[in-house]
């Protein structure tokens, strides 16, 4: 895992959440990940639960953790509130994310050119929807380097 110029992503459904990071804190995860020259970021996706606002901000200010960012998934709604900054993904229309979520199809793939078998308005759109979420992924990088003069 440790390879050099790589990234990589810890996906959790909600249901593991709170064993992860009770796991994560009993083995020092996230300090050695550090100690191995990893930055950790942490992207939460915030849906329209009191709960999972509730949890966001527990996890908001873990030690060891390079950034926090909340995730506005406006497919699924959220409660977290617009003016305190977070990634905002924006949502497809309705056959385009069915046609994305068919587990054959590569987002890798359609990045690369192929058009997945997707209509020219579909490629737009999706193609939209990546520059914009790229876009505010590239957004980032100064927040981190904002928040290290913080600490």
């Amino acid at each position: 895992i440790a390879s050099p110029g790589r990234d990589y992503v810890v996906d959790l459904p909600a249901r593991h959440t709170e064993g992860f990071f009770k796991a994560a804190k009993e083995l020092n995860f996230f300090a050695e990940a550090k100690s191995a020259g990893f930055r950790i970021f942490l992207f939460y996706v915030v849906d329209r639960s009191t709960s999972s606002l509730k949890a966001a901000h527990a996890h908001e200010h873990l030690a060891n953790v390079d950034l926090f960012v909340p995730v506005i998934n406006e497919h699924v709604g959220s409660n977290w509130p617009r003016q305190d900054g977070a990634l905002f993904i924006p949502a497809l229309p309705q056959a385009l994310a069915f046609a994305i979520s068919d587990k054959r199809f590569s987002l890798r793939s359609f990045m690369l050119g192929e058009t997945q078998g997707l209509s020219e308005e579909d490629q737009a759109n999706l193609t939209g929807f990546m520059f914009d979420v790229l876009s505010n992924l590239g957004n980032l990088e100064p927040l981190v380097s904002l928040k290290s003069l913080k600490d």
